[in-house]
């Protein structure tokens, strides 16, 4: 866990936006019934990999699993 915690805080901001960009028109069509426009997309994306790291950092702090599951 602490290395993941450690891994998400270096991870850099920019690389985010470079990725939405390589990969725009998928997360286009993906979002399109719930969010519109690329500035909000990527706003989102940015919020779920805020809240991702707030996981890993608290297990990490408390020694615990974080455990993913994708539906």
């Amino acid at each position: 866990m602490t290395a993941i915690s450690r891994g998400l805080g270096k991870y850099p901001k920019r690389e985010l936006t470079k990725r939405f960009h390589s990969q725009a028109e998928l997360f286009r069509q993906a979002a399109a019934r719930y969010i519109a426009g690329d500035q909000a997309i990527l706003a989102y994306q940015r919020g779920f990999f805020e809240l991702l790291h707030k996981f890993y950092r608290e297990a990490a702090r408390g020694q615990e699993y974080v455990l993913h599951l994708i539906v």
